[in-house]
């Protein structure tokens, strides 16, 4: 079954459907026609279309039938050359013309009563009424308001019609991609600003009513959370997204900017709801988790005011998301802050996989500002690298000596070794990110694997016997400052923008 979200007119069994996989009912069992129809009668669940077909219908009928009409398009290719008028789903076009309204065979719904006796009705439920569904079924109270779901599901299908009638032009590459570019790339955008200010204008849609609406949906989307209805939620994250970009478009801010306009929108909690906002967007929500997990690491081992070193953050996760955008992704997945992906992330294997990307996103970096600092370069190891890159630092010649001394082999001896050295710490962050580089790309540590030699050592030496304890963090600690600094000095140079 396609899937039914966004849709404005579903039929009352694909809409139980729709609410069974959301987990919103137990079984579609619990609403069958029957059931929506008692729930109308009741008003408790209100259709939002009811549409009725005689059996025997006179030519006058059998005409409003033809025009109620809404093709199925169960692939892309069903949507090239779609009219631009057909963005609009049909029933709101006949509604928009008045042909249909006060007609037998066509009521509007959100009505109570008895449905019209010419023949068999069919009962149409929007998306977003599931809402009420599980709020009546589970006893619960979901505030939403109808008047500004009606506008947002009318704009979502407005915006996938068009995404779609524009891709449907675009053929597809060797590996099935469809791209736009230049002149049909800016069309495309040019086509959803006036779309979206069409149902600006056609709503009525005031600037208070874009933050109202978007408050409420992180409430909503927290509710949902707290009941462990996720399937549910992720709508609600959806819904906030097409609604940022109706804002966007409309507007002309971005996202960052809308974030920032909620934020002053709810005066005492703003930074709580930027912050849930932002994390309905997969890309903001690993930047952002990417950026405070270096903080809270590694703020302290730079020399610089804290403006300067998130000016220095910012510029390195701009450059992450153009070239080495698995850096993002990997810090973000050692960002345990949520607790609802606590357990997820806390997995052994989980946080060994995400520190050995960093580890090797941190290679990555150095071998690509050594080949644009010195072209022609033939290094071919990360040690070889930091020594070429960095050779203009005061601490390369302790690190050279270090690595000379305690070698850059990636064992686990070593790496606590490196941890114990002191006065020497920006070079012992380089050395560590090397070894640990070495280790991890060769080793998987299980948990309390570590080496008969360090079991018994003195209280003042003492570390707990697991790679994923002390150790791990000392080690994320020194690639974050290695990075950092490794940034810094290419910035210095002006070797990388």
């Amino acid at each position: 079954m396609p899937d039914q979200y966004g849709e404005r007119f579903i039929k009352a069994g694909q809409f139980a459907r729709y609410c069974h996989d959301l987990n919103a009912l137990h079984s579609e069992v619990e609403m069958s026609r029957n059931d929506f129809e008692r729930y109308r009668l009741e008003g408790k669940v209100l259709p939002v279309a009811v549409v009725s077909r005689p059996p025997a219908p006179s030519s006058i009928q059998q005409k409003a039938m033809e025009r109620l009409y809404e093709p199925d398009r169960p692939s892309l290719e069903f949507y090239r050359g779609l009219p631009s008028k057909e963005l609009v789903h049909n029933y709101d076009r006949q509604m928009a013309a008045n042909i249909l309204i006060g007609s037998p065979l066509f009521d509007k719904g959100q009505t109570i009563g008895t449905l019209s006796s010419l023949g068999p009705t069919t009962c149409y439920y929007s998306y977003w009424q599931i809402h009420q569904v599980y709020a009546w079924r589970n006893g619960t109270v979901i505030n939403f308001n109808v008047n500004f779901y009606d506008w947002l599901s009318y704009w979502i299908v407005m915006e996938v019609r068009e995404r779609q009638r524009t891709f449907a032009k675009v053929s597809p590459s060797a590996d099935g991609a469809r791209t736009l570019t230049g002149c049909a790339f800016k069309g495309y955008q040019s086509r959803r600003r006036k779309h979206a200010r069409k149902v600006q204008s056609l709503f009525g849609i005031k600037r208070e009513d874009y933050y109202r609406f978007l408050y409420h949906l992180v409430d909503m989307h927290q509710e949902y959370v707290r009941q462990e209805r996720y399937k549910i939620a992720d709508q609600i994250r959806k819904d906030s997204l097409y609604l940022s970009e109706l804002i966007r478009l409309t507007s002309g801010i971005s996202f960052d900017e809308i974030s920032q306009e909620l934020a002053g929108f709810v005066p005492g909690y703003g930074d709580w709801y930027k912050a849930k906002f932002r994390n309905f967007d997969l890309a903001t929500k690993e930047r952002d988790a990417a950026k405070s997990i270096i903080r809270r690491n590694a703020i302290n081992m730079m020399d610089m005011s804290e403006d300067l070193f998130d000016t220095l953050v910012e510029s390195l996760l701009d450059y992450c998301e153009r070239e080495i955008s698995v850096l993002i992704t990997a810090l973000s997945g050692l960002d345990m802050t949520e607790t609802q992906d606590f357990q997820e992330k806390n997995r052994p294997v989980i946080k060994y996989t995400n520190l050995k990307n960093v580890l090797t996103a941190f290679e990555y970096l150095a071998k690509r500002i050594v080949d644009t600092a010195y072209p022609g370069n033939k290094d071919n190891s990360l040690t070889q690298y930091i020594r070429k890159s960095m050779k203009n630092t005061d601490w390369i010649k302790q690190f050279n000596q270090l690595s000379s001394k305690e070698g850059t082999e990636g064992t686990l001896p070593n790496l606590i070794r490196i941890t114990q050295i002191e006065h020497a710490d920006i070079a012992k962050y380089f050395l560590l990110a090397c070894v640990a580089r070495n280790f991890t790309v060769h080793n998987f540590p299980k948990v309390h694997n570590f080496p008969k030699e360090f079991a018994n050592l003195d209280d003042s030496n003492y570390r707990e016997p697991d790679f994923y304890g002390p150790l791990f963090g000392e080690i994320l600690t020194a690639v974050l400052a290695a990075i950092l600094h490794t940034w810094n000095e290419a910035q210095a140079r002006k070797w990388i923008k």
